[in-house]
């Protein structure tokens, strides 16, 4: 047996051998089709190999606060909530709070912004990991008024510290304060993401949180024998009891608890289904234009088959020889796809790692035993694919037939044909069905990209800012700071107007919003039904800088100081939202939620990390926020703010397919009456604005030499790099579908060139009873319309059923697919 096997591939290696032309083009086939299978398959085994190197992942849990009504989901959670979980919670074996900080780095170089999180004594155990060296925060860390201690990334001690041996005990200055090293974090481990510098301890203050604000997300290990809706079902009973203890601030709130690697997974199995789904439709059109390849090579083989049969061949000994070819050929194929895989793989990699906050995943990209396994087990998946027909036709010839002169068998050759043109109708539905994905996907980009964004982002540069609270922790040096900083800007030769605002319009990619509206006059069951609005702050000449059209009443201006009433500016759709049978302006309603954006609002027991912009976590609330402090008639006002003037619409999640039917009421509060310590600068400039960049800078840094500045760009250079991830996909699954497209016509050739081959006599009789060139030309070319044409009604009905599931897993794709 092992003998006539090998006896089958050396037969197969000399025919292969024998058939350059017809070799080199399954190989062909083949290497695309495996080799685009394998590149993509590295992305997906890349997010489900789960990178973050953790202890036991399905041990991890992460626990959300929720309300439906509010359209809350995976909010953070308070940490009066938080402690009692952990006091009276039996199914953790460790159980942390978290809160992303940033802080301002100096005395090691230029002055750095760092992102950082701000952790319970609990999280390295949930996490399954110790530091590498020195120690973890124990509760004592955490406590009011201990001292100030920081446990360093493994990345960043190597990066910024040189990996200094003498780390351990030394000192580094974060926003002015010394904090002490402690420990060093195990190399490659980061939660929730690579950007993540260092560790500071949370300080739990029971006596100084409230229920209503939720600003810190939790996550914990479970304790061995405890499922995951065991913990479910013992936390949701506590925030039961939490709820008809506080209902003024917990009505319609609960928890959800979810296992962090299935979370993260899961994040990402939209745009994974997709991938994979598009490349299995290039391998299985590769699959049938070689079957096509082999049953039209098959048909000059007839007499082959016909004299071993007579000779004594039986029908499973040419099976096994037919389909011992096809082995061969999809393996040599597979070998091809590996180095064109490896070719795409790199190439995926360099695209990956420019964005930053998937970049991660391209250090986990690389021949794995799990892409060797999965490309080779594709390969003999292929070869039994392709191979299986024409065996199973080839492998019984008839014999009378095969060994007349010209081995013509009509009945013969007509089965063939329909088994040819049917693989061709399914290449050409399948490669419709990619196209039609990948156009629906393209048309809703370039809706939502269409889309007036509500501004005009051309000649605009902006530059980050992030003031540290040591130095600016009065409302006054905030708001001092900003005027300085503008008017130096506006004072720039070739800059028109600058201006300030704690969010930038396009550049939010989730549904969280961080402030409920209470109108004036609006009932309480109007306000339920009521949705969160997008509360900024901004200086007087924001809306002049954007190019943002008042519609109605006016912009703010510098009167809307901190000795004014406090004023506002909404949106045309707020507007309506909320009055829409009336004059909006002169109406007032307060904002009930916790503050986000770093104002001063911030917890007073948390340090300078804690208020920074993206450090801030947001959330939702009932309860009417506190007026920031030293505001004059805005502290004696109730919260209360009076509309003065309504602007157009501004797009925010416009570069969000998921989040573009999103309807987002804003709000724009003066930064006087609300100031905050991190803001994004905005200019307008007359020239090229980076141009403007340098003295841009140095501007800051004549006021503050000690302050990063981050992301000096070009408004357009912001829109590209949060854009990177749907352009990614786009791009890859227009690739895709051109390749599909490449391998059905390529299909649709070789059907025809076997159809001529086979009619060549009767193409000859009817030259010669005078058909002109013409006829001829047509009669071939009805052939490949005709398979086409056959092929794309399944190819439509196969594209609309692909885009209606998608539709259903991701919101506002119909309206920009229609």
């Amino acid at each position: 047996m092992l003998n006539q096997t090998w006896r089958d591939i050396l037969f197969s290696l000399r025919t292969l051998r024998k058939n350059p032309t017809f070799t080199a083009a399954a190989l062909l086939a083949l290497g695309i089709g495996i080799g685009a299978n394998t590149a993509v398959f590295s992305v997906v085994e890349a997010v489900l190999s789960f990178p973050i190197p953790v202890d036991d992942p399905s041990k991890i849990t992460l626990i959300y606060s929720r309300n439906p009504s509010l359209d809350a989901t995976q909010n953070p959670v308070s940490m009066a909530d938080f402690l009692d979980w952990r006091e009276q919670g039996q199914s953790f074996e460790h159980l942390a709070a978290v809160r992303p900080a940033a802080y301002n780095l100096s005395g090691e170089g230029e002055p750095l912004r760092i992102q950082a999180l701000q952790i319970s004594a609990g999280f390295f155990p949930a996490m399954g990991r110790e530091p590498e060296q020195g120690r973890a925060f124990s509760e004592e860390d955490n406590r009011p008024g201990a001292a100030r201690s920081a446990v360093l990334s493994h990345r960043f001690w190597q990066e910024h510290l040189g990996g200094r041996g003498d780390v351990l005990g030394s000192g580094i200055s974060l926003d002015g304060h010394r904090y002490t090293v402690v420990g060093i974090a195990p190399p490659n481990f980061f939660f929730p993401d690579p950007g993540i510098s260092l560790y500071t301890p949370l300080t739990l203050d029971p006596n100084r949180s409230r229920r209503d604000q939720r600003d810190l997300f939790a996550v914990g290990r479970l304790k061995p024998g405890v499922s995951l809706r065991q913990a479910s079902t013992e936390l949701e009973t506590l925030a039961s009891r939490i709820q008809q203890a506080h209902p003024e601030s917990h009505q319609g709130w609960t928890i959800q608890v979810v296992n962090m690697r299935d979370n993260f997974i899961s994040s990402a199995a939209l745009a994974l289904m997709m991938l994979y789904g598009a490349i299995s439709f290039v391998l299985l059109i590769a699959c049938a234009n070689v079957a096509n390849l082999l049953l039209a090579r098959a048909a000059n083989r007839q007499k082959e088959f016909a004299l071993r049969s007579t000779l004594g061949a039986g029908r499973f000994r040419l099976f096994r020889q037919l389909l011992t070819e096809s082995l061969i050929l999809s393996l040599s194929g597979g070998v091809l796809g590996l180095v064109l895989g490896f070719w795409g793989m790199r190439w995926l990699r360099s695209y990956l790692a420019t964005d930053a906050s998937i970049g991660y995943l391209a250090d986990q990209m690389g021949m794995s035993g799990a892409i060797l396994a999965h490309t080779v087990g594709i390969s003999l998946l292929a070869g039994i694919l392709f191979g299986l027909a024409p065996a199973l036709r080839t492998s019984k010839p008839d014999v009378n037939e095969a060994l007349k002169d010209g081995g013509r068998s009509t009945a013969s050759g007509t089965g063939r044909r329909s088994i040819l043109s049917g693989l061709v109708i399914a290449e050409v539905a399948l490669s419709l069905a990619l196209l039609g994905v990948s156009g629906t996907f393209i048309r809703a980009f370039n809706h939502l990209y269409s889309a007036d964004p509500g501004f005009n982002p051309e000649q605009l540069l902006t530059l980050q800012v992030d003031l540290p609270q040591f130095e600016y922790g009065q409302p006054a040096q905030a708001s001092a700071f900003y005027r300085r900083a503008l008017d130096r800007l506006e004072q720039i030769p070739g800059v028109t107007a600058a201006s300030a605002t704690t969010t930038l319009p396009l550049t939010l990619m989730s549904g969280t919003l961080n402030a409920r509206v209470q109108a004036e006059g609006r009932s309480r069951s109007e306000e339920s039904n009521t949705p969160n609005a997008l509360r900024l702050t901004v200086t007087p000449r924001y809306f002049e800088t954007l190019d943002i059209e008042i519609l109605e009443g006016r912009a703010l201006s510098r009167q809307d100081n901190r000795d004014s009433f406090p004023a506002a500016v909404i949106s045309q759709s707020t507007a309506r939202r909320f009055w829409p049978d009336s004059n909006p302006i002169g109406k007032r309603f307060r904002l009930a939620g916790q503050n986000a954006g770093g104002s001063f609002e911030a917890n007073p027991q948390e340090d300078g990390g804690a208020s920074s912009a993206k450090g801030r976590a947001e959330s939702n609330s009932s309860t009417p926020e506190a007026a920031p402090p030293g505001l004059g008639p805005a502290q004696a006002n109730g919260g209360w703010w009076t509309v003065v003037g309504v602007c157009e619409d501004v797009q925010n999640y416009r570069h969000s397919i998921r989040y573009a039917e999103f309807s987002v009421a804003q709000i724009f509060l003066p930064l006087e009456q609300r100031p905050v310590h991190s803001t994004a600068l905005v200019m307008r400039t007359q020239v090229d604005p980076l141009s403007i960049a340098q003295p841009a800078r140095h501007a800051i840094r004549e006021l503050d030499a000690g302050l990063p500045l981050e992301d000096v760009l070009t408004m357009q250079q912001v829109i590209a790099r949060i854009d990177t991830q749907n352009t990614f996909i786009v791009g890859l699954l227009s690739g895709l579908a051109g390749i599909a497209l490449l391998l059905a016509a390529i299909g649709i050739y070789g059907v025809i060139s076997y159809s001529i081959g086979r009619r060549s006599h009767e193409i000859g009789v009817r030259m010669a009873l005078g058909a002109s060139r013409r006829d001829i030309l047509l009669l071939v070319a009805r052939k490949g319309f005709l398979l086409a044409a056959l092929g794309i009604p399944f190819g439509l009905a196969a594209s609309y059923a692909l885009v209606r599931l998608l539709s259903a897993q991701l919101e506002g794709l119909s309206a920009g697919g229609a």
